[in-house]
């Protein structure tokens, strides 16, 4: 499957709910982010609650300028969230299968 468009390219705030339940491993990217503009991770509790996604050093999934993209494990709904940018950015996601 190639890259999926969550999000029409927007300069307004936008979150977008991804399930994975299909997929073992996904990457999600924000495309058209500036400066400090960030886009978010986040997971969604069974009851309901957004809970921060981090990495191994539990540093918080945030995708930027420098680092645009972000790999999650496959099975949980995430919440992908970015805040209103200078110019039109959007927010995709990718299914993979190798593990790196």
């Amino acid at each position: 499957m190639a890259t999926v468009q969550l999000t029409p390219a927007a300069t307004a705030a936008q979150t977008v709910v991804l399930s994975t339940a299909n997929y073992p491993r996904v990457m999600v990217m924000a495309s058209g982010l500036a400066g400090v503009e960030t886009a978010t991770v986040t997971m969604i509790a069974p009851d309901g609650s957004a809970v921060p996604v981090v990495n191994d050093d539990n540093v918080a999934a945030v995708m930027t300028v420098a680092l645009p993209s972000v790999i999650l494990a496959g099975g949980p709904d995430y919440t992908l969230t970015k805040g209103i940018t200078a110019g039109a950015g959007s927010l995709s996601f990718a299914p993979m299968t190798h593990p790196n």
